[in-house]
């Protein structure tokens, strides 16, 4: 069976099966798979969100639209700001984060709504590559970037942690998509049928503008009528490219926030995955799908991505998608990382899958900055400070001094702050861990 081979790849790889990751340039990352050009992971260039292009079948039929990257005979060209294989949400505290091209002319002396959407404009800004490693024997890359947030002054409002894994297989081409965000201030994710996780594909394999294309979902619902705005486990988009049929399977993790997601995917080419439209999607203005997260937590998104030969029946897609939700998480292994960071936090660790919840970040701190008040929720902290001084400030209670070498140790449940009181720059790793009942 096709999911027993699927299911046993990483164990049986053929011969030769590898992934190369090379860091081809500032803003890009490219990724080979089995010895020929695969994709490349797009790191914010010019502010616009992260995205993959293109992404093709095992065979080689590009399934993702060129537009506005390259200009592709027949091709629609509505939509810019759908590029490639991307993750971003449409309002997040007024700021629009879908839709992030650059706009024509000069900059504005100052930020303005579009007049449109009543948003502001949002822009992804590049912190740090954590990880970019290739398997030449395992059959697997891994790329792991951290962007920030910015609101439309430039203030960052929000940590954005991307980590994408390839597998080579001989049928299939396979993504894992992770998304972590950890607030820097209040968020609301508002409820917009504009986001989150989507894909905008080749226009040949679209429902409409003369494609062949047809939708399904885990229901065995059909076309646009069907899926738009219903509740699904996966999407299964099926088309022609150069004559033969092809597909792309967005699955949705159970692990993930309000699964199963509402689906905004539309007979034009674009297949979305998005928790948070809810009264766009029921036609309810009644109903609100906002979601709230405070600093001290964080938003957590996996997603899979198969892209395949044939059609959903063919391809073996209900039973793939069985065999993803069915499979427990990858044990964490051990990993070395360097301590770099421009100013702020730079995460390091970022909690499940990746160790067993731990989370970890190195800090740099300017004379008179802070981190800001945020809580330990149901966590422990500890705070190994490397260099300068500072005072670990705990609400309700006398400020707490350092100096390295030091160490400074937060309870559960503990709101506080960290501020460098001294005249040079202040560096610690702070280390954050579930607490556990004695």
């Amino acid at each position: 069976m096709r999911l027993a081979l699927f299911a046993s790849f990483i164990l049986a790889l053929p011969l030769g099966a590898q992934v190369k990751i090379t860091r081809a340039a500032p803003d890009r990352i490219v990724v080979e798979i089995d010895g020929k050009p695969y994709t490349t992971f797009y790191l914010a260039p010019g502010g616009n969100k992260p995205y993959l292009w293109p992404l093709s079948t095992a065979s080689g039929a590009v399934v993702t639209r060129h537009f506005p990257m390259e200009e592709f005979a027949g091709e629609t060209k509505d939509h810019p700001h759908h590029r490639g294989l991307f993750f971003a949400h449409g309002d997040i505290n007024g700021v629009n984060f879908w839709d992030t091209e650059p706009r024509k002319g000069p900059p504005p002396a100052v930020p303005e709504k579009n007049p449109g959407t009543g948003l502001w404009q949002g822009s992804m800004k590049l912190k740090q590559v954590v990880e970019a490693q290739g398997g030449e024997k395992s059959g697997t890359g891994v790329i792991r970037a951290v962007f920030e947030g910015l609101d439309a002054t430039g203030k960052p409002i929000m940590t954005d942690t991307r980590t994408v894994t390839f597998y080579s297989d001989p049928l299939l081409r396979t993504i894992d998509y992770e998304v972590v965000i950890q607030p820097l201030e209040k968020l609301t994710f508002r409820d917009t049928k504009e986001g989150t996780f989507g894909i905008r594909l080749a226009t040949s394999m679209t429902e409409e503008k003369g494609g062949g294309g047809r939708m399904v979902n885990a229901e065995g619902k059909e076309t646009e009528k069907n899926v738009w705005g219903k509740r699904s486990a996966w999407v299964d988009y099926c088309g022609p490219v150069d004559g033969q049929t092809v597909g792309v399977a967005i699955f949705d993790n159970p692990a993930n926030p309000r699964y199963p997601t509402y689906w905004h995917s539309r007979a034009y080419g674009l297949d979305a995955a998005n928790i948070f439209g809810v009264h766009d999607f029921t036609g309810d203005k009644s109903q609100d799908g906002s979601m709230t997260i405070e600093p001290g937590n964080e938003l957590h998104f996996r997603y899979r991505v198969v892209i395949h030969g044939g059609d959903t029946a063919s391809a073996k897609i209900a039973e793939l998608y069985k065999e993803y939700a069915g499979r427990p998480p990858a044990p964490p292994h051990a990993l070395t990382l360097p301590l770099k960071c421009a100013s702020g936090d730079c995460s390091l660790l970022h909690g499940a899958p990746q160790t067993a919840g731990m989370r970890s970040g190195f800090v740099r701190l300017k004379p008179g900055d802070s981190v800001g008040w945020h809580t330990t929720e149901q966590n422990e902290e500890s705070l190994v400070i490397l260099h300068g001084q500072g005072d670990a400030l705990i609400e309700g209670e006398p400020g707490r001094s350092f100096t390295a070498p030091g160490f400074v140790y937060i309870p559960p449940a503990t709101r506080h702050n960290v501020k460098n009181t001294g005249g040079e720059v202040l560096e610690y790793v702070y280390v954050v861990a579930p607490a556990k009942a004695p």
